[in-house]
């Protein structure tokens, strides 16, 4: 008699995770479930998105596992594994039903059929990263500070920003970009991959430069970073003043200008679409509550 769900995911599906070299959170609740309009809490919780397993390695969460009963097809997990992959940013996500392992890269639509669990290392090297793990372990596996009074945690966008960061410096990138959206915690975010970076010594000479552009932000920053070692909260202007800051040479520096002009007149030319679309629905809206009053629908 073919396993349950339950039973399937016991007997096969956690040891064959085991043997891959993955650790793992079960029934990890991602949304809230939908807006309730009529009850006393803002979420009905019966809707609530749970997934099945979210796979992890060096505590780093690297894909979604959708779990299928032994007689079930493992395809029929594959739909909502991407669906909550891409919710937590996650490229890769697994369906499985204990013999049959689908993996589907999100990002390109593709999958692919194994008769085994794929791999960390499998999986961190189709991402395109080569971490030295003998340098960087102890720091991907630091726990998160957690201030004793606010109780602050990490969320999961912030989680998957903070490892990005720390894959490309333990792939050997020395420069990163991040971008996040304003009220998104940067600051909160670059406090955890310090603290993590700090509590390892991964760091070459366990110093970082954190700098603003504003009082409020550089209060704002003390505060987020008080549980560290703090050194000289301000630049004197002296030193900005005879501080010699590299410059690309005048032609090039006017080929970035041109290529930053062309791309500025994209952006308008976007954002009068964007206003043209935005009246037409206003009107459009309008003109049906119009004729739905006076019964013309």
């Amino acid at each position: 008699m073919p396993r349950n769900e339950n039973q399937t995911c016991r007997d096969l599906i956690e040891p064959a995770l085991q043997n891959a070299g993955w650790t793992w959170e079960r029934g990890v609740v991602i949304g809230p479930g939908r807006v309730n309009l009529a009850g006393e809490s803002m979420y009905d919780e019966t809707q609530q998105i749970i997934t099945d397993y979210v796979l992890r390695y060096a505590q780093m969460p690297l894909a979604i596992l959708e779990a299928k009963a032994e007689g079930e097809s493992a395809a029929d997990g594959m739909q909502q594994g991407s669906r909550y992959a891409n919710r937590l940013g996650l490229r890769y996500s697994i369906a499985t039903n204990g013999t049959e392992f689908i993996l589907t890269d999100n990002e390109t639509g593709n999958f692919e059929s194994l008769t085994a669990a794929p791999t960390p290392t499998e999986i961190l090297g189709r991402l395109g990263y080569q971490i030295d793990w003998p340098q960087w372990r102890g720091a991907f596996e630091t726990p998160w500070h957690e201030d004793q009074v606010t109780q602050k945690k990490v969320r999961p966008y912030q989680e998957m920003a903070i490892y990005r960061v720390m894959c490309c410096f333990g792939s050997g990138k020395k420069k990163i970009l991040l971008l996040m959206a304003t009220g998104t915690g940067k600051t909160f975010v670059v406090f955890q991959l310090v603290w993590k970076l700090f509590r390892d010594n991964a760091l070459r000479n366990q110093r970082v430069l954190f700098l603003t552009d504003r009082n409020s932000l550089k209060d704002q920053a003390y505060r987020a970073f008080a549980a560290l070692p703090a050194g000289q909260l301000r630049v004197p202007e002296s030193f900005l003043a005879d501080y010699l800051i590299p410059v690309p040479p005048l032609q090039e520096q006017k080929r970035i200008i041109a290529i930053l002009s062309e791309l500025l007149l994209r952006v308008d030319d976007i954002r009068e679409i964007i206003n043209d679309v935005t009246n037409r629905e206003s009107a459009l809206v309008r003109s049906l509550f119009s004729e739905a009053l006076a019964g013309e629908l």
